[in-house]
């Protein structure tokens, strides 16, 4: 029969406090006690002595307790490679972390000057139960396939730190057993929060600097984390929390202060019993690896990699630790758990052969009962990840390589071999990838401190693929806590695309598919896009949105958090609002200077007129010839940048700086723009009728006006028009998730109209237009958009000299409410995809006020003053209000 065994390495006691904060006596006998109690069995570089002295200073004062360590750290004898500070009750936490930053300085130092190793996992770290500083070295080990050994302790100080000696695993073999007569215990899953999605973080191809982020004493005592970012999921919020994780193996002390309340459930698969006590650990391997799952962040000791996870315990060992369990018992033990509603299964054990070794006719031979139990499970979507043994051999053992024989397991399958914790590189005891290279990973498995047996508060030190697995199992369930759409298989694509393939890692016979790097596996993947019900790619890495003036210089999406999936079909909570091009809004001097210092001409020859303006600095002509028809009809062509010049009189450019045009705000968007426009008008009784038409290289429309019959000085007009637009929608553009169609359409309609009576000229103009313009991303049913402007005007004419005031509401949108259909979160295991109403409108209003004067000096020469409040500016209700002051000298010659 085969040969179970553990895939772990001698394991290193690391503390064996049996206090308790109820047993707490005075200080000094319980340290005393506490210290004797320690020394029985382990060997400390101080005396008892100098301990006691340390705690006799912490009751002094701070400046005690320093001093005295100091002493204690110049002595040779005492310089130490680990000090454990233990302050359940004794001393302060504020004085153990500054022992601690005493120690790890010293370290440092000693380090430099004599290249003393001071790996991570010998730092000093909070346990509890009384302070005791030195190295603690192990005592004697069981046995159950690695699980200790006998009397291998830790390194001396100062001694080189060699690989664990191999030896017998011990394990038992497979006596044949009639399996329990009661079926397995199925429990309903428990509902977690699935939580919410992750930030991106830094984008593909951009700046890794998260990976930096300081890791806590829990994570620095695990050891580890520097390699795989753990840390840095943790930092994100995921942690495994309403995941379920099997943990095949020995069983655990759930007692452990790291363990309590982190078990679900719990089953002995010799027995089929389901209580508590029938599962607990005896040989300390599965309470070590229980640790490195899921043990607490509490601010003590060391941290799971799915802290946040619940376990399903199942013990497959006997009262001497050694694995008998059979063929039937060990499916049942599997069947329990998934039944239980364990996604993740954590396999830190196997046989001692390989698929060459032991092929496809030896499993079912020998585990028929097995193997259909974990075909069953993957068709389930369950995931099995199995350490690769600790034989130092070019391949995996057989259940690590399981996939080799049965294909269709390939995706819910995980091998994983361990990497050396300091440098990185393959264990010298692991076994490679080899022919899994496939589903294989790495992870850190030396030197990884863990829960272990014997009091509650015990923690060892262990090296083997056992402790790399549980490593990558709290992986998985930390990326699916953080991805809960995807299935459990894309779970394990993500783990394997993600991991890190740089360097030696590259190299697929030894690492497989490369180290596990969970701060890769927690961001995006390729680009990000939109999830929408439109069925479109909506791209997020790509996507802008500027929009025109008209809507203000606000964002109407600031903080809007949608949903948006990589190229592994993760999903990532991404604020739109980021994607938005906030315009500043600056007000355009150069283009008042030019409107403010126009000169407006005419010259008549017949029955036609010519008329023209030149703007000041930029030399742009608008030239309008006027044909009296006779009978009333009248015809006006030419280039304009103000329609005001089809009308044959002089407009308000030239007096007043802002773009006071009486014609409709929505006909000329760019100050400047030159247009070719057309007017014919009609006699219609008492009243006429002006057809308008103009186009430029971005914009065509037309236009009917009925000019009302003339009530003394007032005339007035009433118009309707359509413009079809080529450069956005009030200048407004979009790609990728807020992809606009250049082309816009508006319907319009205002009135305008003009007095003059003697010296003073009288005008005013309201608009309001309604457009619309096609889009292909989040904006497809943009609706319509409701806009109005409107201008006073007045100005007097003095002896030689004119007077004005302007109030102007520039071109605004009043109603822009679009629908768009987004996932704006997780909904149990699907994108919650809701319909949302955005609101584009501006928050503000913006109010132009001009008063200017104009005066002429001589001939060919005139003044102009012109100063300008504005209230709003880019229709910003918080925005401060702004002053323009001009003044022109214009000599022309």
């Amino acid at each position: 029969m085969p040969l179970f065994s553990y895939h772990a390495r001698p394991v290193c006691l690391v503390a064996l406090i049996a206090s308790s904060p109820l047993a707490l006596l005075p200080t000094v006998v319980h340290a005393q006690s506490t210290v004797a109690s320690a020394s029985a069995a382990y060997t400390n570089a101080l005396s008892q002595q100098q301990v006691q002295s340390l705690l006799d200073a912490a009751i002094r004062s701070d400046s005690a307790l320093r001093r005295r360590a100091g002493e204690l750290m110049n002595q040779s004898n005492a310089v130490a490679q680990s000090v454990y500070t233990e302050t359940l009750g004794l001393i302060t936490a504020e004085q153990s972390a500054m022992l601690e930053d005493m120690l790890t300085q010293r370290l440092r130092e000693t380090a430099d000057s004599t290249s003393v190793r001071t790996s991570k996992s010998t730092l000093g770290w909070i346990a509890g139960g009384a302070l005791v500083v030195g190295v603690a070295a192990a005592a004697g080990g069981g046995g159950g396939g690695g699980g200790g050994d006998d009397g291998a302790g830790a390194p001396a100080p100062g001694d080189g730190v060699e690989d664990p000696v191999d030896g017998d695993p011990g394990a038992g073999s497979l006596p044949i057993l009639n399996p329990p007569a009661t079926g397995p215990v199925v429990e309903q899953p428990v509902t977690g929060d699935p939580g919410t999605a992750p930030d991106p973080g830094p984008l593909p191809g951009g700046d890794d600097s998260a990976k930096s982020l300081v890791l806590s004493n829990e994570h620095v005592n695990t050891n580890g984390y520097d390699l795989t970012f753990g840390h840095v999921a943790h930092d994100r919020g995921y942690t495994g929390q309403g995941q379920r994780i099997a943990i095949i193996d020995s069983g655990i002390n759930t007692s452990h202060i790291e363990l309590q309340g982190q078990t679900a459930g719990h089953y002995n698969v010799l027995t089929g019993s389901t209580t508590e006590a029938d599962a607990q650990d005896t040989g300390g391997h599965g309470t070590h690896v229980a640790g490195t799952l899921v043990a607490r962040r509490n601010d003590f000791g060391v941290v799971g990699y799915a802290h946040g996870a619940q376990l399903l315990n199942v013990r497959f060992t006997d009262a001497s630790d050694n694995i008998t369990a059979t063929d039937q018992q060990l499916a049942n033990g599997f069947a329990w758990a998934r039944a239980g509603g364990a996604t993740w299964f954590n396999n830190s054990w196997g046989i001692d052969a390989t698929v060459a070794e032991f092929g496809r006719g030896a499993v079912e031979t020998n585990f028929p009962t097995l193997q259909a139990e974990w075909q069953a499970g993957a068709e389930d979507g369950r995931i099995y990840v199995w350490a690769t043994g600790n034989e130092g051999r070019d391949q995996p053992l057989v259940f690590a390589a399981l996939p080799q024989l049965y294909p269709e397991l390939q995706y819910n399958w995980v091998a994983v071999t361990s990497v050396d914790s300091d440098t990185g590189t393959l264990s010298s005891f692991a076994n490679a990838c080899g022919a899994a290279a496939e589903w294989c990973v790495a992870a850190p498995g030396t030197n990884i401190v863990s829960s272990y047996i014997g009091a509650n508060n015990t923690f060892a030190i262990a090296s083997g693929t056992s402790m790399a697995t549980p490593a990558v199992t709290g992986g998985l369930a930390v990326i699916r806590q953080a991805f809960p759409t995807l299935a459990p298989e894309q779970v394990v694509q993500r783990l394997l695309v993600t991991a890190n393939k740089d360097g030696i890692y590259a190299n697929q016979s030894l690492y497989g598919q490369g180290l596990m790097d969970l701060e890769r596996a927690t961001r995006p993947v390729g680009p990000l896009a939109v999830v929408s019900d439109s069925g479109q790619t909506l791209s997020v890495d790509d996507a802008a949105l500027v929009l025109g003036g008209a809507f203000g210089y606000a964002n109407p999406l600031a903080n809007l958090q949608v949903m948006a999936t990589d190229s592994l079909d993760a999903g990532f909570a991404v604020n739109l609002g980021a994607q938005v091009s906030n315009r500043r809004f600056r007000y355009d001097t150069r283009a008042a200077w030019q409107r403010l210092g126009r000169i407006w001409k005419s010259q008549s020859e017949g029955s036609g007129t010519m008329s023209w303006t030149v703007s000041t600095g930029n030399g742009s002509t608008s030239q309008v010839m006027h044909f009296d028809q006779g009978a009333g009809r009248s015809l006006s062509f030419g280039q304009v940048d103000d329609l005001d010049m089809l009308y044959a009189r002089p407009s308000w450019a030239g007096y007043s700086q802002l773009h006071t045009s009486m014609a409709s705000a929505l006909w000329l968007q760019s100050p400047g723009e030159q247009t070719m426009g057309i007017r014919q008008r009609l006699p219609l009784g008492g009243f006429s009728l002006d057809l308008i038409s103009t186009a430029n290289a971005f914009r065509q429309g037309v236009a009917v006006g009925l000019n009302m019959p003339a009530m003394g000085s007032y005339a007035s007009t009433i118009e309707l028009g359509y413009i079809r637009s080529d450069d956005g929608l009030f200048d407004s553009h979009g790609r990728g998730a807020f992809a606009l169609d250049d082309v816009s359409q508006t319907l319009y309609a205002g009135v305008r109209g003009e007095a003059q009576r003697g010296a003073l000229t009288l005008g005013h103009s309201a608009y309001v237009g309604q457009s619309q313009a096609d889009a292909d991303g989040l904006f497809s049913d943009l609706g319509k958009v409701t806009t109005s402007s409107w201008t006073f005007a007045g100005r007097y004419a003095l002896d030689r000299a004119t007077l004005g005031l302007v109030l102007q509401q520039p071109l605004r949108v009043e109603s822009a409410e679009t629908r768009v259909n987004v996932a704006t979160g997780y909904a149990g295991n699907l994108f919650d995809m809701q319909a949302l109403t955005l609101d584009l409108t501006p928050d503000g209003r913006q109010l132009n006020l001009e008063a200017f004067w104009q005066r002429p000096l001589w001939q060919d020469s005139t003044v102009k003053l012109s100063w300008l409040g504005i209230r709003e500016p880019g229709h910003q209700a918080q925005a401060e209000a702004m002053q323009v002051v001009m003044a022109q000298w214009q000599q022309r010659f």
